[in-house]
């Protein structure tokens, strides 16, 4: 007997054949079934870098947010303001200021292997003509991807050394006259530590398609945000904890939005400061001359500063071409003060309101690289009939900025 090869068959081979080939016959499609049913294992994703640099001028025509009819006042101050210090080193109300911004993300595998991202970012303002209000901002983002669009993200940020104003810090009543003149008034530079630490995890509600291009997702946050000032402003200390809760739709292919609602409560330990107060409000003598008719009297009584934010806002972007996007925001954030110290005339009672409005072209020219102009317009509203700005507080305004920037992304 002949094999297919040309091979002899002989008895010995022909009785291993008739045992070896039935269980080789039946082992083969077990031992396919077999290869072919076990899972590849996953690929490990290598880990990727990437960065984005930003450069951008801004013209601010209102540094310092002071009131329209105090603009000016910085270009040519009055000799009683020098002799105060009250805006020493506040060079200019308008400034431009060039936006220095640096990023980098590095994406590797996380939890079951999904996308996790490290992204630390320092920023840098540099102002032309207010040359103390430079400040340098650090901070780190990491974000785990989960299921279904699922996204876990903890954030840190911390200003160091950041110049807000000149704030009243104390007041001497050279002439005798029972009342704080403009020239007898002293200011300190209030300088501030910011630090902001927030965790929000975002889930899909709609899934976007090509057929069907609506899509939901919904965002839940909380954090912590502290403020600590330099030097006699110990009562200026502001910290406590936020919410978040933010919608984000795309309604077309094209158009997409967002609505978020947030909520800061800020709580401030309460603090004896020097205040100036009309005596014939409160019919207290508080400058100790005998007399309650004293206007702008020295004072040196508790303030609260502790307060509720609450903010609203809306953002949309609109795909205007292939490389062309627009973004238009608004916001609108109202202040309670809680405070309940009877002679605290800048908070106790106090709410403000400040709506703006924001519009942004961006621009992809080619290879990462993007053209994004800007403007925004801001105003706030106090219902306050006293002059908070007299102590340095900030009092209603109007507000405009426009930029330019490219940004570059590797």
């Amino acid at each position: 007997m002949l094999l297919s090869d040309g091979i002899m068959m002989t008895p010995r081979r022909r009785v291993a054949f008739r045992i070896i080939g039935p269980a080789v016959a039946f082992a083969l499609p077990l031992t396919q079934a077999r290869t072919q049913s076990a899972p590849d294992k996953p690929k490990t994703r290598p880990w990727r870098i990437s960065s984005t640099v930003e450069v951008t001028t801004l013209y601010d025509n209102n540094v310092y947010r002071l009131p329209d009819n105090k603009l000016d006042d910085l270009a040519s101050p009055s000799a009683s303001s020098l002799m105060s210090g009250r805006y020493i080193e506040m060079e200019s109300s308008g400034d431009l200021v060039t936006m220095l911004r640096a990023a980098t993300e590095l994406t590797g595998p996380g939890i079951a292997g999904r996308r996790v991202t490290l992204g630390p970012r320092v920023e840098y303002d540099a102002y032309a003509r207010n040359g103390k209000r430079r400040n340098l901002t650090l901070s780190l983002g990491i974000e785990q991807a989960f299921r279904h669009d699922g996204r876990l993200r903890l954030r840190a940020r911390m200003m160091p050394g950041y110049f807000a104003k000149n704030y009243l810090t104390d007041a001497l009543d050279r002439n005798g006259d029972g009342s704080i003149a403009s020239n007898e008034r002293i200011y300190a530079p209030g300088t501030y530590t910011e630090q902001e630490l927030s965790l929000d995890y975002q889930f899909r509600v709609a899934k976007s398609t090509k057929a069907r291009p609506f899509g939901a997702a919904l965002r839940l946050g909380a954090g912590y945000y502290g403020r600590t000032y330099d030097g006699p402003f110990a009562g200026r200390d502001i910290s406590g904890p936020t919410v978040k809760l933010s919608l984000p739709v795309d309604l077309t292919r094209r158009l997409s939005t967002e609505v978020s609602y947030e909520r800061v409560q800020l709580s401030a330990t309460p603090t004896r400061s020097v205040l100036l107060i009309d005596e014939p409000q409160f019919q207290r003598d508080f400058n100790g001359n005998g007399r309650t008719s004293d206007l702008s009297a020295r004072a040196f009584e508790m303030i609260d500063r502790s307060r509720t934010e609450s903010s609203v806002d809306l953002e949309s972007r609109y795909e205007l071409t292939r490389r062309v996007d627009l973004r238009f925001d608004f916001d609108r954030r109202s202040r309670t003060y809680e405070s309940t110290e009877p002679y605290d005339i800048a908070n106790n009672g106090r709410r403000d309101w400040r709506n703006e409005f924001g519009l942004e072209m961006d621009w992809n020219m080619a290879h990462g690289l993007h053209v994004i102009a800007a403007g925004r317009t801001s105003a706030q509203t106090l219902n306050r009939e006293n002059d908070p700005g007299a102590a340095g507080e900030v009092d209603d305004y109007h507000r405009k900025q426009f930029s330019l920037g490219l940004t570059r992304r590797f």
